[in-house]
């Protein structure tokens, strides 16, 4: 998923990455984004 605000240059995009993905699961699992019904 993009993040507009996340940089896009060595090193802090590599650095963030993972975070932001962390993020975005959790997020998801609390909204119920993305689950087939």
């Amino acid at each position: 998923r993009p993040h507009p605000s996340a940089p896009d240059t060595p090193p802090a995009n590599k650095l963030l990455a993972p975070g932001a993905g962390m993020v975005d699961r959790l997020r998801d699992m609390l909204t119920g984004r993305g689950k087939q019904d």
